[in-house]
C-alpha cells in the first residue's frame, strides 16, 4: 500500500468520526424538535459530507432546518434562543435562525414557517434516531437564495460550490 492511500484511508475514517461526532452530539437537540412532527431537516455542509461528499474540509456545525413548525416546536425554540451565542432571544422567539453550542459543536437551527418538507430526502439511522438529510439539490438552492437574499456570499459556500462543479455535478 502506498503512503498516499494510507493517508487517504487516514482522512476518510477521520472524516467519518467527524460526521459521526457532530451527530452524536446534536441527537438530543433533533429529537427534541423532531418529536412527534417529522419536520426536522439536517442540511448545509453535513448533509453533503453524509451524502459522501468530501470537500477537504469539515463540517463545522450542524444546520436544522424545521419547516412549518408546530405550537410545541415554538415553544421549544423560545427555551433554546436563551441559549443563542449569536443575538440572543429573550422572552418571545421571533427569530428565522440562531445557533446555540452543545459540547464542542455548534447547532444552527433554521426556521422556514412558510416552506413544506422536501420530499426528496435521505433517512439516516444513527444511535436509534432517524435523521432526514437535506439532498444535494436543495443544499445548493438553499444557498442560491442566501446569496440572492445576501449582499455577502460566504466564501465557504463559494469554495464548496466552485469544488463540486470541478467534480461535474450538474447543479444549477
Amino acid at each position: 500500500m502506498k503512503v498516499d492511500n494510507f493517508t487517504e484511508i487516514l482522512s476518510d475514517i477521520e472524516f467519518q468520526m467527524n460526521i459521526n461526532h457532530m451527530l452524536d452530539n446534536s441527537i438530543n437537540i433533533f429529537k427534541s424538535l423532531n418529536n412527534g412532527n417529522n419536520n426536522v431537516v439536517i442540511g448545509g455542509s453535513l448533509s453533503l459530507a453524509i451524502h459522501g461528499l468530501n470537500l477537504h474540509t469539515i463540517p463545522k456545525d450542524v444546520d436544522m432546518i424545521i419547516y412549518s413548525p408546530s405550537k410545541q416546536q415554538i415553544e421549544i425554540l423560545k427555551v433554546l434562543s436563551i441559549f443563542s451565542e449569536k443575538n440572543p432571544v429573550t422572552n418571545t422567539y421571533q427569530r428565522r435562525s440562531f445557533k446555540i453550542k452543545v459540547n464542542d459543536i455548534y447547532i444552527d437551527i433554521i426556521v422556514e414557517h412558510k416552506k413544506t418538507i422536501p420530499n426528496n430526502l435521505l433517512i439516516l439511522k444513527h444511535n436509534n434516531c432517524e435523521f432526514k438529510i437535506q439532498s444535494i439539490k436543495n443544499v445548493f438552492q438553499a444557498r442560491k437564495e442566501y446569496v440572492e437574499h445576501n449582499q455577502n456570499i460566504r466564501v465557504k459556500d463559494y469554495i464548496s460550490t466552485i469544488k463540486l462543479k470541478e467534480l461535474n455535478f450538474n447543479i444549477q
